[in-house]
């Protein structure tokens, strides 16, 4: 994974050009190979949480929002 992740670019990811199966999701949840940040906001985050990310809600991020 990390070879992997090396030869993307950051821009790529963030696009969504990088996919994986449902299967390599569930092998990166359970080995916490990475780290998942759930950006929802503080007020969707009880209704929508993922115990196995971090939450960091968009409103507090320090970038300005599109």
């Amino acid at each position: 994974m990390d070879a992997i992740l090396a030869e993307m670019e950051f821009e790529a990811l963030a696009n969504g050009e990088f996919i994986t199966s449902a299967e390599g999701v569930r092998n990166i949840i359970v080995n916490k190979s990475v780290l998942l940040l759930d950006v929802h906001t503080g007020t969707e985050a009880p209704h929508c949480s993922y115990p196995f990310a971090k939450n960091i809600p968009l409103e507090k991020s320090s970038r300005p929002h599109m």
